[in-house]
């Protein structure tokens, strides 16, 4: 018994011993582990055009609280493609808060998300996904929404590198009866003058954009729009009794049959189509029991639409991006 408990305290002091070399040994992996379990990410990530030259696209941030070697800059052409994580585009010399890319100018769509790489050499993990996207433009008018979160402080860079004497922007207000249509015209030399509410571009819904610019009848003028990526988080666009000017915050082409989910008889879609000059507006009817007959068999991003309510109630038309 006596030499069971000898062994007993014997293995006891023994398991200390290892336990405090392994503290003492350890203290700075500890520290270390403690400290950087978890790497802060940056936030207020935004994305602004550059319109001198125009074209370069930069991102702006707020510093991570954490220890900040550099940050680290992902792109991809196409988000639903995914970012490859293990290839960076870019990073920053120091923990400076700022980056241009002055490559994006040659491509329709480039979006970016950027990533704290702090002084123990641990990245975060975070998506949060910022950039840029081409609506397409022709001489004239044209029915256009925007597929990314705008940044409302942008709206005047929006709306004015753009713009020639002459151009509009058009809106229909839905909830204002008496005078649905809002439009503002831009005066070479002067800028923008006119009801501000169609100037200041929002979310799920469509605008028309009038060109004076002659030299884009048949070929694509790019309208460059920033902003940010909208999360999986259900959307909704709110729909009246009558016409309704809307579009769809979405990067994703959605199928009409699944993406409208509360028609009823008689509803109606219409698009215009700027680049086709012989028939321009495309049209897709409701029928009650049957589904969606016409010419438009998806929601698009960057494209405007009119949505025909029959429906006698105002209801919020949800939907994932």
């Amino acid at each position: 018994m006596r030499m069971l408990l000898t062994l007993f305290v014997l293995a006891s002091l023994a398991i200390l011993a290892v336990q405090v070399h392994g503290q003492l040994n350890s203290a700075t992996t500890s520290t270390v582990n403690v400290t950087t379990a978890f790497v802060q990410s940056p936030t207020d990530l935004t994305a602004t055009l550059n319109v001198s030259p125009t074209g370069d696209i930069m991102l702006n941030w707020t510093a991570a609280n954490t220890s900040v070697f550099n940050y680290v800059i992902y792109k991809t052409e196409n988000y639903t493609d995914g970012f490859n994580f293990s290839q960076a585009f870019g990073t920053t010399p120091d923990n400076r808060t700022t980056f241009i890319d002055t490559t994006a100018n040659g491509t329709d769509q480039r979006f970016y998300v950027v990533r704290t790489n702090n002084t123990f050499g641990q990245q975060d993990s975070n998506t949060f996904a910022v950039g840029k996207w081409n609506v397409k433009l022709s001489t004239g008018f044209n029915l256009v929404s925007f597929p990314l979160v705008l940044d409302p402080s942008n709206a005047t860079i929006y709306v004015t590198y753009i713009a020639l004497g002459g151009d509009q922007v058009w809106l229909y207000d839905a909830t204002d009866l008496l005078d649905p249509y809002k439009k503002a015209d831009y005066f070479a030399g002067f800028g923008w003058f006119g009801d501000p509410s169609a100037l200041t571009l929002e979310q799920e819904r469509g605008y028309w954009y009038n060109s004076q610019n002659t030299g884009f009848t048949t070929d694509q003028f790019n309208w460059t729009i920033t902003g940010r990526v909208a999360p999986s988080a259900t959307r909704s666009i709110p729909i009246y009794n009558g016409f309704n000017l809307v579009g769809a915050t979405t990067l994703l082409s959605k199928n009409v049959s699944t993406f409208w989910t509360q028609p009823v008889a008689a509803d109606q879609i219409w698009r215009y189509d700027a680049f086709d000059l012989l028939d321009p507006y495309k049209k897709s009817d409701y029928y009650a029991g049957f589904g969606w007959f016409g010419d438009i068999y998806f929601v698009d991003p960057g494209r405007g639409y009119w949505y025909n309510s029959m429906n006698s109630t105002t209801y919020s038309q949800e939907y994932q991006p």
